[in-house]
Parts: C-alpha cells; structure tokens; sequence
C-alpha cells in the first residue's frame, strides 16, 4: 500500500506531496504530515494476511504474471465501464471518486462512464436534501500530526456531515470496518475544530457494489465516533513509534 504525506503550513493551504512516499522521506521535514490512511495501514489483520499470502503463492505456481499482476488481480479486478475490460478495483475506485468530486463541485458530467455506477448515491443525497459543501477537502490538525481527504463535507437539514465512499464488491450488503469509522472520526473532530462548530459533524459511510451499483450508507452512533477519535489516536501513537516519526 502506497504511502501518503501531506504539507500543512500555518495560514496556508495544505498540499499533497507526491513525491513523499515515506517516513524516511518526511523525516525531517517540518509540517509533513502523513495521511490518516498511513497511519490506520499498520493495522494488522490475522485473516487478511494469511489469506493474501496463500493467494499470492498461488499464483505465483498457476501463472506467469509479474508481482504487480498478481497483486493487482489478488486484492480484485473490475469491469470498468468505459473500455468493457477488466482494471484493477484501485483504479475503478479512483475513476469513481473523481466522478463524485466532480458531482459535488458542480461539474457532473451525466456523459461519464461512472454516471451509472454513482447514480444511486447520487438519488440518495436527493432523498436526503442533501446540499455539498466542500468536495475531496484536505483536513489536518497540527496537535495529531496528521492530514486526511475527506470525500465530501455537506450539510443535512442545516447539520455539517462528513461522507466517505467506498466502492466495494458486495453480496447484498454493504461491507464496513471499524477503520472506515476511525477514518472518518478523527477527520470530524479536525473539522469541528478548523470550523468553530459547535457539534462535531455526524459521519457517514457510504458502500457502493462496484458490481450492481447498489448502496449501502451507514450513519456511524455517536459512541462508535467518540471510538474511533481515541483508537485513532492510539494507532498515531503506535506508528510515530514504529516508524520513528517525530511527536
């Protein structure tokens, strides 16, 4: 999994860094932050590991594809909607979220050949009166160290909310982790800082089946966001340690 950093200098606009792909790379330098992504990445997960290892080995046995091949068809492949060919779900993901950034700028293009697979999300919003605010917006706390992009911060009845989509393969429901929650958690008590609001913003996951379209929202409880603020910060902790970032 790549690795993301972040520039955020005081009373300027945060920027992404490309070329920073890891803790040696930012070592050293001053408001480098990394992502909320990189940081909850050094969580273990018994079952996924094991499984990716034997799924590999795999094939590596049956075939003869490159490493890179064989990662990409081990964490799934889709059928993109433009070429009818088979690409790697990363990058169905990523051509999906420019198509919901571009959606909540105002800039939708119903031409696109994502229009059909975001729909859904999109005549939920409409059930929601749902009205975007701020599309793929870089949030950071200097406190925490990090920086994060939240997909769309939008407002529900005149109440600030934070929307993170997820396009997942699904069978017949949605698919959330606890990671999806602490993601969003800590990116919400940034906003509620950065903004002076006087509630931290409610959090929504929002699972789309990158097969049939369908979605899946989840509006996470008030504890399980308290939750993921702590356990976020937890795993900061644990990671300044592991990669010997500075506190």
């Amino acid at each position: 999994m790549s690795q993301h950093y972040y520039k955020c200098e005081p009373d300027k606009d945060p920027v992404f860094l490309k070329s920073v792909t890891s803790p040696a790379k930012a070592r050293g330098k001053e408001y480098v932050y990394p992502s909320v992504t990189t940081i909850l990445s050094i969580c273990p997960d018994a079952f996924l590991g094991m499984w990716s290892k034997k799924e590999m080995f795999n094939y590596g046995r049956q075939t003869e594809l490159s490493y890179k091949e064989a990662e990409e068809r081990l964490y799934g492949m889709r059928r993109c909607p433009e070429q009818k060919i088979a690409i790697p779900s990363a990058e169905f993901g990523t051509n999906a979220h420019k198509y919901m950034e571009d959606w909540g700028n105002g800039e939708e293009d119903e031409n696109n050949p994502y229009a059909d697979i975001c729909s859904g999300v999109i005549e939920l919003f409409d059930e929601w009166e749902l009205e975007p605010e701020l599309s793929e917006s870089i949030q950071y706390s200097h406190d925490d160290a990090c920086a994060g992009t939240v997909d769309l911060i939008a407002e529900i009845g005149g109440d600030t909310v934070l929307v993170d989509y997820k396009f997942r393969s699904c069978k017949g429901s949605g698919k959330f982790w606890f990671k999806d929650c602490m993601q969003l958690a800590i990116e919400s008590e940034w906003v509620q800082e950065r903004y002076d609001l006087e509630f931290r913003p409610d959090i929504i996951s929002i699972c789309i089946c990158t097969n049939t379209g369908k979605v899946y929202p989840k509006r996470w409880k008030a504890l399980d966001q308290v939750q993921g603020i702590n356990a976020f910060r937890a795993i900061r902790d644990v990671a300044r340690t592991m990669k010997g970032w500075e506190v």
